[in-house]
């Protein structure tokens, strides 16, 4: 045999290791998950204790946590029950409390400030013509809170669901969920008190909104909240393991880019790839002078793999240099970019 004949031998030899290789995912477990925002099913790759998932799937920003996030005086922009106000007058939010909260009527179903895109195409709707239903929705939402705040949050005729806000018990301000939390002083004063599913426990007031994740400050992942992504139960643990609070690896998989996040919050249960503003403009490279608080609704197609390692936990709220380096330790042991990349494979099959 030739030397030339060796050499190619070798190198087919060698290309077939690293194919194999490749294509050697650790998570041998797969869920299915609907997405909304994107309208097609995603697979989640998972071990059985659910101490490691898998997805790929686009990044769009979630900016719960937030003190700027929700004011209450948002309801003055509609003008079917502003009374009249001046719409510049009111103080600019980096939200809308229609994604915010929803309101409950007795007899009635729940009245949600937007429209997904699933139930758009069930309903047969034009982009335009789900658009206008949605600004139809948030517009009579807005006015429900007007009508709350009018009985000091407490209304005898319909209920409010304060999902992304603090919430807090009058006689027990430590407990909560009862009024929404309203920052009375400081350089936020006014707005509600944005939160997050995981929050730091050593402040026990529940309207101090340093207890959240700030999403403009900290790399942050949202987790889906339905039973893909539920609590893990670890081995020797007798109890369940909230997600929240773990690490996760962002992985930008054209160009092996990593941003460490930290698991800081749950949404809804037919969206994947939430990040925070912080995440996304790390991600995307985007100078700090440039980073603008006010931009809403941003999305970046990818494709991104999300790694979910919430095994390892973090103390509440840690600072960026913590989540980065718990985030590699947990990242490398885990297989790496090489690993993020066999995954992707496994998960288009």
């Amino acid at each position: 045999m030739s030397v030339k004949s060796v050499f190619l031998a070798l190198f087919f030899v060698f290309l077939y290791y690293e194919h194999a290789h490749a294509e050697a995912c650790s998570l041998l477990n797969r869920s299915e998950q609907d997405v909304n925002s994107v309208d097609k099913k995603i697979s989640v790759l998972h071990n059985s204790s659910r101490s490691e998932l898998f997805f790929v799937s686009h990044m769009n920003w979630n900016n719960d946590g937030s003190p700027l996030t929700y004011h209450p005086d948002e309801w003055k922009r509609v003008n079917s029950c502003n009374d009249g106000a001046n719409p510049s007058e009111i103080p600019r939010s980096a939200n809308t409390l229609c994604n915010g909260i929803t309101i409950r009527r007795e007899g009635q179903q729940i009245l949600r400030g937007y429209m997904t895109t699933a139930e758009a195409k069930t309903l047969g709707l034009s982009p335009s013509q789900r658009k206008q239903e949605a600004i139809k929705r948030c517009n009579e939402l807005l006015c429900y809170v007007k009508r709350a705040s009018l009985k000091n949050w407490n209304p005898e005729d319909f209920s409010v669901n304060w999902s992304a806000i603090a919430t807090y018990n009058p006689d027990r301000p430590e407990d909560g969920r009862a009024l929404p939390c309203i920052q009375n002083d400081g350089p936020y004063k006014g707005y509600f008190v944005s939160a997050t599913s995981f929050s730091d426990g050593r402040i026990v007031n529940v309207c101090n909104y340093r207890r959240y994740v700030d999403p403009f400050s900290v790399p942050a992942v949202v987790r889906p909240g339905n039973s893909t992504f539920s609590p893990i139960k670890l081995p020797n643990h007798l109890k369940t393991v909230a997600m929240e609070g773990g690490v996760a690896a962002v992985v930008d998989l054209a160009s092996d880019r990593v941003v460490y996040a930290i698991i800081g919050d749950s949404g809804p249960g037919t969206e994947a790839g939430e990040v925070s503003p912080f995440l996304h403009w790390e991600m995307k490279g985007t100078p700090k002078g440039e980073r603008n608080p006010w931009e809403q609704g941003k999305r970046m197609a990818g494709p991104f793999a999300y790694v979910f390692l919430p095994h390892t936990k973090l103390r509440a709220v840690p600072a960026v240099s913590e989540i980065e380096a718990a985030g590699a330790a947990a990242f490398d042991k885990w297989g790496g970019i090489k690993m993020a990349r066999a995954c992707a494979s496994a998960a288009k099959r």
